[in-house]
C-alpha cells in the first residue's frame, strides 16, 4: 500500500511539475520570437536609413522595407503571450494598427504622383507605430515606460502626455 500511495504522490508532482514547464516553454519560445522581431527591427531601419532619397528608385525602396515591416510587425502582433508578456504584446497590437495605417498612407504618397499630405500621414503613423514599439520593448524587459500607469488588472495605461494620436 505504501509503495501505491508513494507511486501516487510522485505521479501527482510529476505532473503538477508539467504545467510550469510548459509555461516556461512557451515563454522563452515567446521571448525568442519577440526578440527576432526586435532584431529585424534594427535591420530594417539600417536599410531604411541607407537609401539615397535622390536614387530613382528610392520610393520602391522605401515601399519594399515598410511592406517588409508591416508584415513582420502584424506577425508579431499575433504572437500569443504569456501573461508576463501582456502589455508588451497589448503595444505590439497597437503599433501594427498604426503601421498598418502608415503602410496605407505610404503608398498613397509614393505610387503615381507623389502627394505630400499622404507623406505626413504615413510619417506620423509610422513614427507613431515606433513609438509603441518603443513601450513594447520597455514592457519586454520588465520595465514600465515613463508615462504609462499600470491598472487594477494589470493592463498598461498611458497617461495624457504620453498619448499618441
Amino acid at each position: 500500500m505504501k509503495r501505491v500511495v508513494l507511486a501516487l504522490m510522485i505521479c501527482m508532482l510529476l505532473f503538477s511539475g508539467c504545467g510550469a514547464a510548459d509555461k516556461t516553454v512557451q515563454m522563452e519560445e515567446y521571448r525568442v520570437k519577440v526578440s527576432g522581431f526586435y532584431d529585424r527591427l534594427e535591420e530594417y531601419n539600417n536599410t531604411f536609413t541607407a537609401i539615397d532619397p535622390s536614387s530613382e528608385t528610392a520610393s520602391q525602396e522605401v515601399l519594399q522595407v515598410i511592406d517588409e515591416m508591416t508584415r513582420d510587425l502584424n506577425d508579431a502582433a499575433q504572437l500569443e503571450a504569456p501573461d508576463e508578456f501582456v502589455n508588451a504584446q497589448d503595444m505590439l497590437k497597437e503599433a501594427s494598427k498604426r503601421m498598418n495605417d502608415a503602410q496605407k498612407d505610404f503608398h498613397e504618397a509614393f505610387e503615381g504622383e507623389y502627394q505630400q499630405q499622404a507623406f505626413e500621414r504615413a510619417y506620423s503613423e509610422y513614427s507613431s507605430a515606433n513609438e509603441y514599439i518603443g513601450y513594447a520593448v520597455t514592457f519586454f524587459h520588465g520595465e514600465i515606460p515613463e508615462g504609462f500607469v499600470l491598472t487594477g488588472t494589470d493592463e498598461a495605461e498611458e497617461t495624457d502626455e504620453t498619448a499618441g494620436d
